[in-house]
């Protein structure tokens, strides 16, 4: 466990975040959720700094979809926005998520991502 007022710190060493406010637990979870869904007006302020092509990930973007080609590019499900984002902007090509095992979760919402680079919801 770290204690620290630094989310940037936060982000880079742990896989869940409690955040608090006036001694109490408001929300924990990953720095995902913390950015894509805060449990109220404190934590969405508190993490408004957070750019989220640095926390969000593939997986968060998925469309499923059944007719994604065979020679589709890779995407890990894990990867976040920032690493896959030069590859997938301005692209036309069908990208598919997949995990590390090789099972392919869906394919990459091109439109999602940009709201996510924009600081939108996804």
């Amino acid at each position: 466990m770290v204690i620290t007022h630094d989310l940037d710190e936060a982000i880079k060493v742990a896989d869940r975040i409690a955040i608090m406010e006036a001694g109490r637990v408001v929300q924990v979870g990953t720095a995902q959720d913390l950015v894509l869904r805060p449990a109220n007006h404190y934590v969405a302020r508190f993490t408004a700094k957070i750019a989220p092509a640095k926390v969000v990930r593939a997986e968060a973007l998925v469309l499923e979809n059944s007719n994604i080609p065979a020679d589709a590019e890779a995407i890990a499900a894990d990867a976040v926005v920032e690493t896959f984002a030069p590859i997938i902007v301005g692209s036309d090509r069908v990208f598919a998520v997949r995990t590390q095992e090789g099972r392919v979760l869906g394919s990459l919402d091109v439109q999602a991502e940009l709201r996510v680079l924009a600081g939108l919801k996804a």
